[in-house]
């Protein structure tokens, strides 16, 4: 029973703990999910259809209604004392030379850069996520190699201890050791803080909760054909759009051309004596087809034309640079990858050397055969070098994601 009763003990840890430890993809799809600012994006764009249906209905008639009251001193013979009147008006725009219509597709373009928009931003959050993680994940290396330095540091103080206490070597070797003891444990303070600090980063992105970091990584790149990422695509939609507005522009300027019925209810009172009671309706309905033209405007019109241009012409510039920046920025993600690999096993190799080095002097140190500035020396050295070997393996992680961000891909459809 006391066995059982440990093994069920045994199974909540092992479930607590792994409850606590999330990878990147865990991250990244909590942050689609619940991320505040994507939302927004969301809820953006969902308001550029409901523009757009808005838009669509100033296809339909229009219905106003309206009452007055007119108190006329003295009356005549073809005027009441007083009338009051309430009335109906429908109006359908007959002929607008396609107004209406450049004005629906300004909404569909801008409803269609807005969804860009959010696109572009969960690209750029997944990148986000992944430097941050993989930032992390280079900290916490880090950590490790020092606390593995920190154990044997402490280790070696206690044998320098014993040393002095027997007169085989001086308060100077000890002084040193406590030294480079004391300034490894504030460089693993600081840099626990600096991965406390990309966990908060990453748990407000994604409002996931964890307490560590799983095993991730980024699928190998192969041969990718680039396509346009979500800038230059959104800036050619807002080029779009104010397209369809000059066009809604000359448009307002051509005859218009609508048909309006208004039907009317009055009632008369203090009519004239005498009048002609014949005039005085007290229904009339009224159908008018008219059409209208502004000859003149001051030049507004083609002033806001004049505008519309140039902020075109500034989108194409802008468009231009994007294109190009694209192109630069994945030529320099791919030339970065070869270097990387370069680095990696750079990296490795002085990491073996300097291993085998370490393993040397410690056994010399140890021996009474070297100083401890030597030991001290080829310590910091296997440490540096291990962990540059883990900094290079999840830079070429971030690297990776950085490629296919570049490629015109979304770097979440190749976390692994």
């Amino acid at each position: 029973m006391k066995l059982r009763a440990i093994t069920i003990i045994q199974i909540f840890v092992s479930s607590f703990v792994c409850a606590n430890v999330t990878d990147l993809k865990s991250i990244i799809d909590n942050a689609y999910s619940s991320n505040n600012s994507l939302q927004a994006y969301e809820y953006k764009k969902q308001s550029k259809q409901l523009e757009i249906d808005a838009q669509n209905r100033g296809y339909l008639p229009t219905v106003d209604i309206g009452a007055n009251y007119q108190y006329n001193a003295p009356s005549s013979p073809v005027t009441a004392g007083r009338t009051r009147s309430a009335y109906a008006t429908a109006s359908l725009d007959v002929f607008d030379w396609g107004k209406k219509s450049s004005l629906v597709n300004v909404k569909k373009y801008e409803y269609e850069a807005s969804g860009l928009e959010k696109e572009a931003f969960a690209k750029n959050m997944t990148l986000d996520i992944i430097q941050s993680y993989y930032t992390a994940q280079k900290i916490s290396a880090n950590i490790e190699v020092l606390k593995s330095k920190q154990k044997e540091l402490a280790y070696q103080k206690t044998r320098m201890n014993a040393f002095v206490n027997a007169g085989l070597a001086t308060m100077d070797d000890k002084d040193k050791l406590q030294a480079s003891y004391d300034e490894n444990s504030y460089t693993i303070s600081s840099s626990e803080m600096l991965l406390d600090e990309q966990y908060e980063h990453l748990k407000l992105v994604s409002g996931l909760e964890f307490q560590t970091l799983g095993v991730s990584i980024i699928a190998n790149p192969t041969i990718i054909k680039p396509e346009p990422y979500e800038r230059p695509k959104i800036l050619e939609a807002q080029h779009n759009a104010l397209k369809e507005n000059i066009d809604a522009l000359n448009a307002s300027t051509m005859p218009q051309v609508k048909l309006q019925n208004t039907y009317t209810v009055s009632n008369f009172e203090d009519k004239p004596t005498g009048g002609f009671d014949g005039i005085f309706q007290t229904e009339k309905n009224t159908l008018v087809l008219a059409a209208s033209m502004r000859i003149f405007d001051g030049g507004v019109a083609s002033k806001q034309q004049e505008a519309l241009k140039v902020q075109g012409l500034s989108l194409n510039e802008e468009m231009v640079k994007s294109q190009k920046e694209q192109v630069s920025f994945y030529r320099v993600a791919k030339n970065k990858l070869f270097a990387l690999n370069s680095k990696i096993k750079s990296a490795k190799s002085a990491a073996k050397a300097a291993m085998s080095t370490y393993v040397a002097i410690k056994e010399k140190f140890s021996a009474g055969l070297v100083d401890n500035v030597s030991y001290l020396d080829a310590l910091n050295n296997n440490t540096i070098a291990a962990s540059r070997t883990k900094e290079a393996l999840y830079d070429y992680e971030i690297a990776k994601s950085s490629f296919y961000y570049f490629a015109g891909k979304n770097p979440r459809e190749f976390v692994k």
